[in-house]
């Protein structure tokens, strides 16, 4: 009796088997038409898809790059207040900070070193260690910021050049104030693209982002040479 019903159960589902192949054709049977549709809504689906997550990688590195605006203006207009605006009258001599222009101009030193090796570091495609190298970079340079606001702060006003190369000092301090405004947003959506993996945006930015960089820690050293040397 049992072997009677697994049989007959056996023999529907071959039949409802042969009824659903039926429904779908072969490839080997499809005329042009149905290859055309198919691979145009395989194509579709797969464009579409793509398309989706583009426009949300978009939308997402839209919303990241305000934010490093906003944020890089935040700090530049912090760090020029608390150089150029009121302090109490305390604040001066209050701490002894004479030994902090070397040690920025050390980090300056350091950082254009990382950012070298950095470079070296990618030409030869070791790019965990080039991410890890321009993370100490930034962070070098992030140290040199808290240090010459604290010198700054304790300090009455910034060393006079009294060298013959006034011209050629102005210059080169001018251009490195200017620079150093600018390296913050971008070596934030150089860090965020390139730790995203948006390897191409990363290295159009990239381009423009060590050159400056660079300048910025060497002439940060070269200033110091000029006021201290």
């Amino acid at each position: 009796m049992l072997n009677t019903k697994s049989s007959q159960g056996l023999e529907a589902l071959q039949i409802r088997n042969r009824t659903e192949l039926q429904i779908i054709p072969h490839p080997l049977n499809w005329q042009k038409g149905d290859w055309r549709e198919t691979i145009g809504s395989l194509t579709s689906s797969v464009l579409g898809d793509r398309r989706r997550m583009e426009v949300g990688e978009l939308t997402k590195e839209r919303f990241w790059i305000r934010v490093i605006y906003i944020v890089s203006a935040v700090v530049a207009l912090a760090v020029g207040f608390l150089i150029l605006g009121p302090r109490p009258e305390s604040a001066a001599g209050r701490l002894d900070v004479s030994f902090l222009p070397t040690v920025n101009a050390s980090i300056n030193a350091i950082t254009a070193l990382l950012l070298l090796i950095g470079f070296v570091l990618i030409r030869r495609g070791k790019v965990a260690r080039h991410r890890a190298v321009m993370l100490a970079a930034f962070g070098g340079s992030t140290a040199f910021l808290a240090s010459y606001v604290v010198y700054h702060w304790f300090k009455s006003g910034p060393a006079s050049y009294t060298g013959d190369w006034r011209g050629l000092y102005l210059t080169i301090l001018l251009t490195h104030i200017v620079l150093a405004a600018a390296i913050l947003p971008l070596a934030l959506t150089t860090l965020y693209r390139g730790w995203n993996m948006h390897v191409r945006k990363h290295r159009r930015i990239a381009r423009i982002t060590l050159p400056v960089w660079l300048y910025v820690s060497v002439t940060g050293v070269l200033i110091y040479w000029m006021l201290y040397g």
